[in-house]
C-alpha cells in the first residue's frame, strides 16, 4: 500500500467563518442538505471576480497576483479558460522590471500551466556567489515567493536556482521568529508545505486566513473564496456520510476484525486528488477503493492461511462466486466486498453511457491487486529472499499505484479516454516513477513503526 497520509484537522475544525450575509455551515449529516441557492450567490460573486480579468488585461502584475489568489483559495477551476488565455497572453510579457514577488509568481504560474519560463529571469536578484543577495533578507513576501516558485525547478535550473533557494530558506526559518502573525503563518506553511507539495484543498482553507489579514485584499474574492469554501464542505460531509453508511454495512469489525478501518483516510486521499464539485463520483470511487484495498493488503500481509489466500486470489481472479463453498467466512465476505465495490462502481459508471468502456479496466485493476499480494505471500512462505531487481519487479506492482490509477480516472467523468487507461496499464515512466515512490515511502514507514 501507498505510505500513509494523516490530518490533524477535523471537518468542523476547517469550517471558515463566514461573513455575517453567508449561510451558517450545517452540522447534521442526517440529511442531505440543498446546496442550490449557496451555488447561485456563487455564480453571482464568480462573475464580479471575472470582471476583474478585463479590467487587468492591460496590467500584468494585477493579473498575476489576481491568478495567484484565486489559485491559493482554491477557486482555480471555476476560472480555468480565463486564466489559461491570461498567461498564454503573458509568455512573452516583458518582465524585466518585476520585483522578486511579482518576478516568482510569474515563474510558477506560467511552469504550472506548462509553460517552459527559463529559470535565468532570477539572475538579477542574485550576488556574484549565486544566491539572493543581502538585501532580499527584509522582503519576507518576495523570498516566500521564490521559494515557492523554486519548487518547480528542474535538473537544468539547478545551477540558477539551487544555492539561492538554500539562501533563501536560511533567511526565512531565520526570520521567523520575528514577524508578525500573518508573514509569520505565510512562512511557516510555505516551508512545512509549499503550495507545489501541499493538498490544494488545505491549502485554501490556511490561504483564506492569511489572505484576509492582508490590507489588500479583495473583499469580493475573500467572499467567494469563504462561501464556496463552505459550500464545497457541506457536499464532501455528504458524500462521506453517504460512504460511512456503505461501510456499516460492510461491517469490518464483526467480518474483519484484524483488519485496518480506513475509510476516512480514504476519503482524504480522494480530496487531495480532486476536491472540485464535479469530481463526487472519482472520490467515492477512490475511498471505496482504499477502504476495502486496506482489507485485502491485511488479510495477504498477517491474516489468511496459503489456502485461503489461494482461494481468495483465484475467486477475485475468476470475478465470481463458484468458490465461495470452500472458503470460511471471512474469506467469503471479503470476496463479498471486493465484488459489491464493482458493482457500484459499475451501476454509477451505466449511469453515464460514455464511461462503460472503462468497466473492464475497473476489474482488471481490482484483480491485479489480489494476483500482486499473493505473489508477495509466496515469497514469504518460501522464505525467498529475492534481489532488489526483483523485489522492485514485484513490489511495485503491490504498490496498488497502477490500480488506484485506473480507479481514480475511472469517476472523472469523459475527459478520460480508452487509450488513458491503455496507457496507464503499459505501465510509462510516470507510472512505475509514482510506484517507485509508494512503495519505498511506505517500506520507510513499515520499517521505522515496526
Amino acid at each position: 500500500m501507498a505510505a500513509h497520509i494523516q490530518s490533524n484537522s477535523s471537518p468542523s475544525q476547517l469550517l471558515v467563518s463566514p461573513e455575517a450575509s453567508l449561510p451558517p455551515m450545517q452540522t447534521t449529516t442526517d440529511h442531505d442538505v440543498n446546496l442550490s441557492s449557496e451555488w447561485l450567490q456563487i455564480e453571482e460573486l464568480k462573475e464580479k471576480v471575472g470582471i476583474k480579468f478585463d479590467l487587468y488585461a492591460n496590467k500584468p502584475l494585477q493579473r498575476v497576483t489576481l491568478i495567484a489568489s484565486i489559485q491559493q483559495l482554491g477557486l482555480g477551476y471555476l476560472f480555468q479558460e480565463q486564466i489559461d488565455q491570461a498567461l498564454k497572453s503573458m509568455i512573452n510579457v516583458d518582465v524585466d522590471e518585476y520585483g522578486l514577488h511579482q518576478m516568482s509568481l510569474y515563474f510558477r504560474l506560467q511552469r504550472q500551466h506548462g509553460h517552459n519560463v527559463s529559470s535565468s529571469i532570477f539572475k538579477k536578484f542574485m550576488g556574484k556567489d549565486g544566491a539572493l543577495e543581502e538585501g532580499f533578507k527584509s522582503d519576507v513576501l518576495g523570498m516566500v515567493s521564490f521559494y515557492e516558485a523554486a519548487q518547480l525547478r528542474v535538473h537544468a535550473d539547478a545551477e540558477i536556482l539551487d544555492k539561492a533557494l538554500a539562501r533563501c530558506v536560511t533567511q526565512l526559518e531565520s526570520t521567523a521568529a520575528d514577524l508578525n502573525p500573518r508573514l509569520k503563518a505565510l512562512v511557516t506553511n510555505a516551508l512545512k508545505f509549499p503550495i507545489h507539495k501541499n493538498m490544494p484543498w488545505l491549502q485554501a482553507r490556511k490561504y483564506i486566513s492569511t489572505y484576509q489579514e492582508d490590507e489588500c485584499h479583495d473583499k469580493i474574492l475573500l467572499k467567494l473564496a469563504k462561501l464556496h469554501f463552505n459550500v464545497l464542505q457541506k457536499q464532501h460531509k455528504q458524500e462521506l456520510s453517504h460512504l460511512s453508511k456503505w461501510w456499516k454495512d460492510v461491517d469490518i469489525v464483526s467480518n474483519f476484525p484484524y483488519a485496518r478501518d480506513r475509510l476516512v483516510e480514504g476519503y482524504f486521499w480522494a480530496l487531495a486528488l480532486f476536491y472540485e464539485p464535479h469530481y463526487s463520483l472519482g472520490r467515492k470511487i477512490f475511498a471505496m477503493a482504499i477502504a476495502y484495498i486496506a482489507i485485502l493488503d491485511d488479510t495477504y500481509d498477517a491474516y489468511g492461511t496459503a489456502d485461503e489466500l489461494e482461494l481468495i486470489t483465484e475467486s477475485i481472479n475468476r470475478f465470481n462466486t463458484s468458490l465461495f463453498e470452500e472458503m470460511p467466512p471471512y474469506a467469503r465476505a471479503l470476496c463479498e466486498t471486493t465484488f459489491g465495490v464493482y458493482s457500484i462502481i459499475e451501476e454509477d459508471l451505466l449511469k453515464d453511457g460514455n464511461m462503460a468502456f472503462s468497466l473492464p479496466y475497473v476489474k482488471e485493476a481490482m484483480k491485479l491487486m489480489a494476483k500482486s499480494y499473493h505473489n508477495e505471500y509466496l515469497w514469504l512462505k518460501k522464505k525467498q529472499i529475492p534481489t532488489m531487481e526483483e523485489y522492485m519487479q514485484l513490489s511495485f506492482a503491490s504498490s496498488s499505484i497502477t490500480s488506484l490509477l485506473i480507479l481514480s480516472y475511472a469517476g472523472m467523468g469523459d475527459i478520460v479516454t480508452k487509450e488513458v487507461f491503455d496507457w496507464i496499464f503499459s505501465e510509462p515512466t510516470f507510472v512505475i516513477a509514482s510506484q517507485k515512490i509508494g512503495r519505498f515511502l511506505d517500506d520507510i514507514v513499515s520499517h521505522e513503526v515496526s
